[in-house]
């Protein structure tokens, strides 16, 4: 779906000093480290609000353990 598409182009074109490729390689880094996950800790924020609030530069937490989605479907024992 896509939704507040001119709010996130109006974001994408006030960013300087960091370049189209930095912040694909954020988003790269922040999707593999989980920070994505919607859950209690994690959501998914809209792009105007991840590039208005410069998240880009937020701090990579390491990916929490304790298995996957497919480790709990299937009843098997994440560690």
């Amino acid at each position: 779906m896509k939704v507040k598409k001119p709010r996130a182009w109006r974001a994408w074109r006030k960013i300087k000093g960091v370049s189209a490729p930095e912040l694909i390689q954020a988003v790269k880094a922040q999707l593999a480290a989980g920070h994505f996950m919607v859950g209690a800790e994690n959501c998914v924020p809209h792009p105007s609000t991840w590039l208005n609030d410069g998240r880009w530069g937020d701090e990579i937490k390491a990916k929490a353990s304790g298995g996957s989605l497919d480790d709990w479907a299937k009843g098997g024992d994440a560690s």
